[in-house]
C-alpha cells in the first residue's frame, strides 16, 4: 500500500468548543501535515490500530474484522524498517475471542508487549477482558488472558520499569474506572481501584513528565460525556481532575521535547473526524490544531515522535472502509529550541542530527564508520596490564596527552592497586610512555605513573584542559574521579603531569548507583560554565546525569538526561561511559562516543575465552560504541541507533568492557581525526587502539544514486561564502540553491544557477554561475536546498571572503 497525501494543511490555531473557549490565547504550537499514507485495508474492517518503533523498525498493530464489533476479530501486527513498506510480524487470535484495540509497548527488557482488549459474547452481551503477547526475534507468543471479561485495561505506559495502565467495566451501571500496574505484563495490581466515578469511564492514557507527575487523558462514555484530565503525583493514589469540556474518543497523547503535550482522537463535533490536538495540561484545556483526512468510522490513533515529527498511525473509513493510515505531522512550537530560525552565524554545522534539517526526500543521514589504524599503546607494564579503561587523550597545542587507569589484576572499583598512568605523543599517532620519578619502581627507575595510592580516585580519574580564561594558571589541568562512596574528588595541575588534590572533600556528591564509571568535566565555551556528565541508574539501566557549575566548586541540581529514541531519562540500552565533549571544530556541538554495555549477551564458549586468556569474569557481555550529540541541555539526541564502532574479527573482541571509546576526538592530520578505543579488555593483549575518521566524517547527508534533497529550516548566517565538506564520486554531483522562508527560490542564486560539484574536498565553496559572494543575505532569514547524487556531505560553513 503507498497512497501517499503530500497536500500541506495549517488548520486553525484556535477552535472555540465546549469549555475548550476557555482559553484566552492561541496555543504556542503548530501542526503541519507533511504526508499521510494508507498502510492496509485488506479486511473488511481494519481499526483501532497503535504504533511503536522497536529495535529500529516500526511496528503497527491493529485489529480485523467483519466490522467495527460484534464479530470475532485478529490483531495484526505490522513491521517496517521504513515506513513505506510493511510486512506481518505477527497475526493474533485467541478462540472464541474478538481480539481489540491494539495496544503495543516496548518493555524494559527489551521484549515488545502486545496487549488489547478479549471480548466474547457471556449471556447475551459482550464481555471483554484483556490479553496480552509478547514479540521476540522468535516470533509472538500465545494471546493470554491477563484479566477476566468484565474489565478492560486499555493501554499502558511504561514509567521507572512499571507499566501504569487503566480499565474500565463493560457497563455504565459500574461506573468507575481502576488503575493498575504491572512488572510484566502478566499480574496487575491494583493502585487506586476507585480512579473516576460518574459518567461511566471508559478509555484512558497514563503518560509521566520528567519529574514523576502523571497526566491521565480520560474518555467518558456516560450523560455528560466530556473527557477529563487528571493529574497526580507518585504514588499516584491521590488525583485532581478538570473537564476539558469536549468529548473525545481513543484518546492518546505524548509531550515533545520542548514539553508541549499534543493530543490525538476522536472529536464528535460534527463532522466526526481524527484530529491533532494542543493539550495545556495547566489549563486543562484541549484545542483543536490539525484535523487529519478521516471521517465516520475513525480514530484510536498510536503516537511517536520520531525525525522531529509527530507520526500517527489511525484509522478512517472516509474512503469507503475502514482502512489503516499513517500520518506524518510536523509540529511547529513557538521559541522551542529545535524550532524557528537557526541563528548558526558562522559556526560550522555536522551532518550528525536534524537541527538544521526541514524535509528529506530521497535522501538521508547516513552514520559513518571509521578506519581501523591498529594498536597504538600496549599495556604491557608491569603497574598498568589487563584492565586499563577509562582512558582521556587531551589534543594539546602540539602534544596528545593520554591519561589510563592502570590496573595489572582485577579487583573491586577504587582499591588501592589503581593508578593513573600517562603516554604521549607529538602526532597523535606514535605514542610513548615517559619515565618520571614521580612514583618510581622499588629498583628506583621511572616509570609513568602520575597518581599512586590515590584510591579511590585513580579508578575512573578523567582530566581537561580548562580553557575558562578566568582560570588560575596554576590549575590550568583539572580532573575528577571517585565513587559513590567518596563522592566525586577534584584534582587540579599546573602542567598536565604533577597533580594535587584541589580539597579534602568531593566538589559533587549523590546517592545511590552512581560515579562508577567515566565521570567527565570540561569548561563550556558555548554555556560559559563547567559541565559534569556523570553515570546514574534508571530502573537498573545505565544511564547519564549532568549539572553545571560557574567555579567547578559549587553545582547546581543536576538533571537526568534524556534521550531522543524514548524520550525518557531511561536509554533503550544501557550506556555505561558518555564520553560527551565539545567537538574540536564546533564547540558548540557535544558529541558522545559512548560505550554501549550488552549485559549478559555471550558471544564466546568457555573453550573460546580459554584461549584468548580473558579473565574468567569477563567474557559473559558484549559492548561496542555508538554516537549520541547535544546541543546543551539535557537531551541527547540519538539519531543513529546502530553502533559507530562494531566489535572487530575474533574472540578477543567480543568480551565484557572492551570497545570502549576513550574521552575526546581529536585532530590527526589536516584531513582526519582520530578516535582511541580500549580493546582486549582483560587479557593478555590488552590495549588502546586507533580508529580514523575523515574530519567532520561522524555522518553525513546523503544522496543516492538515483539523488536525494534535503531543505533545511530558516537559519540566520554571518559570512560571504558557504563552504561544504563534501565528497561526490566520479558520476555524482552536488548543487545547492538558496531559497526564501517560504521555499521560493532567491534570485541568482537558485539551483539551476548552482555550479555542480563534484569532488572530495573539506572545504568546497559553492558558486552560483562563478558567483560565490552571497554576503547581503547575511542576517536575513533563508533556507538552502541540497541536491545530491551519489555524493555526501559533512559539514558547512559560512566563511568570509577573505577565506
Amino acid at each position: 500500500m503507498n497512497l501517499v497525501y503530500r497536500t500541506i494543511v495549517y488548520a486553525p490555531l484556535l477552535v472555540a468548543f465546549g469549555l475548550a473557549s476557555r482559553v484566552d490565547a492561541e496555543p504556542p504550537v503548530r501542526a503541519e501535515l507533511v504526508q499521510v499514507q494508507k498502510v492496509w485495508d485488506r479486511a473488511k474492517h481494519n481499526a483501532f490500530t497503535d504504533l511503536v518503533r522497536w529495535a529500529g523498525k516500526w511496528y503497527c498493530a491493529f485489529r480485523e474484522g467483519a466490522g467495527h464489533a460484534g464479530d470475532i476479530g485478529k490483531m495484526r501486527v505490522l513491521a517496517s524498517s521504513d515506513a513505506v513498506q510493511w510486512d506481518t510480524a505477527a497475526l493474533l487470535a485467541l478462540d472464541g475471542y474478538d481480539l481489540r484495540d491494539a495496544a503495543i509497548s516496548v518493555m524494559p527488557d527489551g521484549r515488545l508487549m502486545i496487549m488489547g482488549g478479549a471480548q466474547k459474547s457471556v449471556d447475551g452481551s459482550r464481555a471483554t477482558g484483556t490479553f496480552v503477547s509478547y514479540l521476540t526475534d522468535r516470533g509472538a507468543t500465545e494471546p493470554k488472558i491477563v484479566i477476566p471479561p468484565g474489565r478492560w485495561l486499555w493501554r499502558v505506559t511504561w514509567h521507572e520499569g512499571k507499566a501504569y495502565g487503566v480499565s474500565y467495566p463493560d457497563r455504565a451501571a459500574d461506573a468507575h474506572s481502576t488503575l493498575h500496574v504491572t512488572n510484566d505484563g502478566g499480574r496487575f495490581e491494583t493502585i487506586q481501584d476507585d480512579l473516576l466515578r460518574g459518567n461511566w469511564p471508559t478509555e484512558a492514557r497514563i503518560r509521566f513528565t520528567a519529574s514523576g507527575e502523571a497526566i491521565c487523558l480520560h474518555r467518558r462514555d456516560g450523560g455528560k460525556n466530556s473527557a477529563m484530565l487528571g493529574r497526580s503525583k507518585s504514588p499516584y493514589k491521590e488525583w485532581t481532575w478538570s473537564d476539558l469540556g469536549v468529548r473525545f474518543g481513543g484518546p492518546n497523547f505524548l509531550q515533545t521535547p520542548s514539553g508541549n503535550w499534543i493530543a490525538v482522537g476522536r472529536l464528535y463535533d460534527a463532522p466526526v473526524r481524527t484530529s491533532i490536538c494542543y493539550l495545556d495540561v495547566e489549563e486543562g484545556t484541549l484545542t483543536p490544531l490539525l484535523d487529519l483526512p478521516s471521517g465516520g468510522d475513525t480514530s484510536y490513533p498510536g503516537l511517536v515522535w520520531h525525525d522531529d515529527q509527530l507520526w500517527v498511525s489511525y484509522y478512517s473509513s472516509h474512503e469507503g472502509k475502514a482502512s489503516i493510515y499513517l500520518a506524518q505531522v510536523r509540529i511547529n512550537e513557538e521559541g522551542a529550541a529545535d524550532s524557528g530560525v537557526r541563528e548558526i552565524g558562522s559556526r560550522r554545522e555536522l551532518f550528525v542530527d536534524r537541527w538544521l534539517i526541514d524535509r528529506l526526500e530521497g535522501a538521508s543521514l547516513e552514520l559513518q564508520r571509521p578506519v581501523d589504524a591498529g594498536p597504538v599503546v600496549q599495556f604491557g607494564e608491569p603497574w598498568d596490564g589487563a584492565f586499563c579503561g577509562y582512558a582521556t587523550v587531551i589534543h594539546d597545542d602540539d602534544l596528545y596527552r593520554l591519561y589510563y587507569r592502570g590496573l595489572p589484576v582485577a579487583g573491586a572499583d577504587g582499591s588501592d592497586r589503581e593508578s593513573t598512568c600517562y603516554a604521549e605523543s607529538a602526532d597523535g599517532v606514535n605514542w610513548r610512555k615517559p619515565k618520571f620519578d614521580i612514583y618510581p619502581t622499588a629498583e628506583g627507575r621511572g616509570t609513568n605513573r602520575l597518581l599512586l595510592h590515590a584510591a579511590p580516585v585513580s579508578h575512573n580519574f578523567s582530566p581537561f584542559k580548562d580553557y575558562n580564561p578566568d582560570a588560575d594558571s596554576q590549575e590550568r589541568y583539572k580532573a575528577v574521579g571517585g565513587t559513590a562512596d567518596s563522592g566525586l574528588l577534584a584534582y587540579v595541575s599546573a602542567d598536565g603531569i604533577h597533580w594535587r588534590k584541589l580539597r579534602d572533600e568531593p566538589i559533587f556528591r549523590q546517592s545511590g548507583w552512581v560515579f562508577d564509571s567515566q565521570n567527565l568535566c570540561f569548561w563550556s565555551v558555548e554555556e560559559q560554565c563547567y559541565v559534569l556528565y556523570y553515570r546514574v541508574v534508571h530502573d537498573g539501566v545505565r544511564s547519564v546525569a549532568r549539572t553545571t557549575s560557574s567555579d567547578f566548586i559549587h553545582w547546581e541540581s543536576p538533571t537526568p538526561m534524556t534521550y531522543s529514541d524514548t524520550l525518557d531519562v531511561r536509554p533503550s540500552q544501557q550506556l555505561y561511559t558518555s564520553q560527551t565533549h565539545p567537538y574540536f571544530r564546533a564547540p558548540h556541538l557535544l558529541i558522545s562516543t559512548a560505550a554501549r554495555f550488552m549485559p549478559g549477551r555471550r558471544a564466546l564458549s568457555d573453550a573460546e575465552a580459554e584461549r584468548i586468556g580473558v579473565h574468567p569474569s569477563y567474557y559473559s557481555d558484549t559492548s561496542d560504541a555508538v554516537l549520541m550529540t547535544s546541543r546543551g541541555g539535557s537531551r541527547y539526541d540519538r539519531e543513529f541507533l546502530s553502533a559507530l564502532i562494531r566489535p572487530g574479527i575474533g574472540a578477543e573482541n567480543w568480551v565484557s568492557r572492551s570497545n570502549y571509546p576513550a574521552l575526546n576526538i581529536v585532530p590527526t592530520s589536516n584531513t582526519e581525526m582520530s578516535l582511541y578505543v580500549n580493546q582486549n579488555y582483560g587479557q593478555p593483549t590488552a590495549h588502546l587502539r586507533r580508529y580514523v575518521f575523515r574530519t567532520d566524517g561522524l555522518a553525513a547527508l546523503h544522496g543516492p544514486p538515483e539523488g536525494g534533497s534535503m531543505v533545511t529550516r530558516p537559519l540566520q548566517f554571518e559570512g560571504a561564502q558557504l563552504t561544504l565538506n563534501c565528497a561526490t564520486s566520479a558520476a555524482g554531483e552536488i548543487r545547492v540553491g538558496l531559497l526564501n522562508t517560504d521555499k521560493s527560490p532567491i534570485e541568482g542564486f537558485a539551483l539551476d544557477d548552482c555550479d555542480p560539484i563534484i569532488g572530495n574536498e573539506l572545504e568546497r565553496v559553492v558558486r552560483w554561475r562563478g558567483v560565490t559572494d552571497v554576503s547581503r543575505l547575511a542576517g536575513q532569514a533563508i533556507r538552502l536546498r541540497f541536491e545530491l547524487q551519489d555524493a555526501d556531505i559533512y559539514s558547512m560553513k559560512f566563511i568570509g571572503l577573505e577565506h
